[in-house]
């Protein structure tokens, strides 16, 4: 229960310390403990009990109103121009994030998997010696059937999240009540977001495991088996990663935490972004293109990968300064 009191604590901070506003505490919190034992006689998990009872008692607007009561003066009053974002609008936004980081993920898995078909078409011509054209038309008629279809479901999850997009660029602040219950959920799904990223992760190391078994039967099949699995095991690795990180993100840009604070909000990273992927999947295209080695030139996207956390370091490192 000593959340719920951190929380009542918060919550009761910015008003006068009368007789009023003590009897008002007393009685809420009596209603939360109530609510509290109800959930937990229901089979609700602590959390999932505190964050039950913070949502239900987040508006203190009511008891103001009826106690006549008003917040100190010194009590944080945001800028005119920060907008404010209500618990429901919050809410909305995580359901919203949550619904589409698959979409998303999904779409990143297709990229990947593209090229499968090419590959083993490709590497079947060679061995199987039959037409190589044909392999390679029928190969990339698969890879930009996949890439079309992710395209569409980048472009359509964008949409859909565009109306959000001024929590990332813009100040904006929340009623303490808000900010407790954001807390609390995402002190809540943590384990699931640190489970999430495990198995991504573990994923794309193990992937490279049937490359090198491939390797030590010496086969060129095999070999080319080994890639599309290699790329299969990746994927399914991303996708894992990808709907963990951006709902995960979604409560920080939400706190306006770590590179969301309002401090670090800047369009200048997100031109650098634009700009920087542009250029690599130039340089991708064009390279697969001119060699038609799709199997390797794949390798571009995990080095721009690396590159870029390694800018956007240097970035803020530059931004701080």
């Amino acid at each position: 229960m000593e959340t719920i009191k951190n929380y009542l604590d918060n919550m009761f901070s910015t008003m006068p310390d009368t007789m009023e506003v003590r009897t008002a505490k007393e009685e809420l919190y009596q209603m939360m403990e109530d609510k509290y034992l109800e959930m937990k006689a229901e089979g609700k998990s602590e959390n999932e009990a505190i964050g039950i009872v913070i949502a239900e008692f987040v508006n203190l607007d009511e008891i103001k109103e009826e106690l006549g009561i008003h917040e100190r003066r010194e009590a944080y009053a945001p800028a005119e121009e920060e907008r404010y974002v209500s618990m429901n609008q919050a809410k909305e936004y995580l359901e919203v994030v949550k619904k589409y980081s698959n979409f998303i993920a999904v779409a990143t898995m297709l990229c990947i998997f593209s090229p499968i078909m090419l590959i083993f078409l490709g590497g079947l011509a060679e061995i199987y010696d039959f037409s190589e054209k044909a392999a390679g038309l029928g190969g990339l008629i698969v890879l930009f059937g996949f890439i079309i279809i992710a395209v569409a479901i980048f472009i359509y999850s964008g949409n859909q999240l565009e109306e959000y997009e001024y929590l990332k660029k813009e100040a904006f602040h929340l009623d303490r009540g808000t900010e407790e219950f954001l807390r609390e959920e995402k002190k809540r799904n943590k384990p699931f977001f640190s489970i999430k990223i495990i198995i991504g992760v573990a994923l794309c190391i193990f992937s490279v495991v049937p490359v090198l078994c491939a390797g030590l039967l010496m086969d060129d099949f095999a070999c080319i088996v080994s890639v599309d699995i290699l790329l299969v095991i990746i994927g399914i690795g991303v996708t894992f990663l990808i709907s963990a990180g951006m709902v995960e993100d979604s409560y920080k840009i939400l706190l306006q935490e770590g590179d969301y604070r309002k401090s670090a909000k800047s369009k200048q990273m997100e031109a650098i972004s634009t700009v920087y992927w542009c250029i690599v999947t130039a340089i991708y295209l064009g390279w697969s293109f001119l060699t038609f080695n799709w199997g390797f030139t794949w390798i571009i996207w995990p080095i721009a990968g690396v590159l870029y956390g390694a800018i956007s370091a240097i970035y803020s490192a530059c931004s701080k300064k």
